[in-house]
């Protein structure tokens, strides 16, 4: 209850006092009474200067307030990066692909996201931006069969993936960083953003042949899920430039020769 009053003030600064104190109704007023009748539907909110509503699920509130309430990705970017190709990797229902479409219309995105759960609204909240594509996958550092041993139910995040012990289970399909840039016919992908429970270490434990093809990285460090993921980022991007954190993302900009 604390968490929920503190993050009150925050609704007014990017909307203004009206229609934050009417968006904060909206939510509180629906999540109560899904609470009460123990359910978590879809609801459709809209944002100003957002091209079109988006749809949550109540138990997903945390993860659209840290998008477009405290506005995380509102990273400052220096003038020499001009965002052409973005990958959004554990897009979840979209949030942060909708934020970058909006502040960079002309990019083309890739949401890649591999639960079936989320990929069902994430298609649907980006189907009016066609610069959007979405993929159902998970990034890894290899292209073999991943599973999901334990769904952390977190407003449907906390989708982790492993390598597959068993064809028994079901499989879920990876892609590869260098996968991506082949699809986008691109040679650098501008912004990186990965939130993906874990992968992170295996991700850039194998980065030889990617990372100085990447302009800024936005990452959410998973430790306290997987040992290991900071020493394999830190690693991978010492070429970079620490640019700061900005709620739980690390951010680094590849250094200008």
């Amino acid at each position: 209850m604390i968490k929920r009053i503190i993050v009150v003030p925050y609704y007014f600064k990017p909307f203004g006092f009206k229609y934050g104190l009417f968006l904060l109704k909206t939510i509180w007023l629906k999540d109560f009474i899904a609470i009460l009748l123990n359910k978590h539907d879809l609801i459709e909110i809209s944002i100003p200067h957002i091209k079109a509503p988006i749809l949550l699920r109540l138990n997903s509130i945390l993860i659209f307030e840290q998008v477009f309430i405290y506005e995380e990705y509102r990273i400052p970017i220096p003038s020499h990066i001009k965002p052409q190709l973005i990958i959004d990797g554990g897009a979840h229902f979209g949030f942060a692909s909708i934020y970058f479409a909006n502040q960079f219309p002309e990019a083309k995105i890739f949401a890649i996201e591999p639960s079936q759960v989320n990929l069902k609204v994430l298609k649907e909240n980006v189907s009016c931006y066609p610069q959007v594509t979405v993929i159902p996958a998970a990034i890894w550092n290899e292209k073999i069969p991943l599973e999901n041993p334990r769904y952390n139910v977190r407003g449907g995040a906390g989708f982790r993936v492993s390598e597959a012990k068993s064809t028994t289970t079901e499989l879920i399909h990876s892609i590869t960083i260098e996968d991506i840039l082949q699809l986008s016919n691109s040679d650098r992908i501008s912004i990186l953003k990965l939130d993906v429970e874990g992968a992170e270490k295996e991700i850039f434990s194998n980065s030889d042949n990617w990372i100085n093809k990447i302009d800024m990285i936005i990452v959410e460090l998973h430790d306290r899920f997987k040992p290991g993921c900071k020493e394999a980022f830190e690693s991978a991007t010492s070429a970079f430039e620490f640019q700061g954190k900005y709620g739980e993302n690390i951010v680094k900009i590849k250094k200008i020769a």
